[in-house]
């Protein structure tokens, strides 16, 4: 099993070296944000403990186009994670694009990728279809994790992993 690799982020890597993250290979396509990291990467630890995890860091306002060598680097390193942590903090966030929500699924379930996105400020899986109340109130409002799984059905589920203001565990399918 491999180590995970230096990231160049004195934080992550800190928590990579005491946290014992369960990850055979970490691998970071470009940098990750600090807010939230340990609860982050603590959720990421506790709910799933795949082979490889891939890392994407998307800057505000990222598109389908800026992020397609983005994720084509990241699927080449076969991961079985594909984590999306977005600079967002408009509460819209990577999957508040339909086509780019759409593309990100087909891409899940080709590779046969389980995707988690870490989404401080809330989620807008895309337009019309809010899955968390908006309304935040606080700094434990934002600690919201989710994970977006593609089915065999071409549906997803997203699961609420710990957030104040929704039930964890609560899950809603879209088709």
């Amino acid at each position: 099993m491999d180590s995970a690799i230096s990231t160049g982020n004195s934080r992550f890597d800190a928590a990579l070296g005491t946290g014992g993250l369960p990850l055979g290979r970490l691998v970071e396509v470009s940098g990750l944000m600090d807010a939230d990291l340990t609860l982050f990467l603590s959720d990421l630890r506790s709910s799933m403990k795949p082979e490889t995890t891939a890392i994407l860091r998307l800057a505000s306002g990222a598109t389908r186009e800026g992020i397609d060598g983005l994720v084509s680097a990241a699927v080449l390193e076969k991961p079985s994670v594909l984590a999306i942590q977005s600079a967002d903090h408009d509460g819209t966030d990577l999957l508040g694009s339909a086509s780019v929500c759409r593309w990100l699924l087909s891409v899940a379930a080709e590779h046969h990728l389980s995707i988690v996105c870490g989404m401080p400020f809330g989620i807008r899986v895309n337009p019309g279809l809010k899955v968390v109340a908006t309304g935040l109130a606080s700094i434990a409002d934002l600690r919201l994790q989710v994970q977006v799984q593609a089915q065999h059905t071409g549906a997803f589920t997203v699961r609420v992993v710990k957030n104040t203001m929704a039930k964890p565990g609560a899950e809603v399918t879209f088709g």
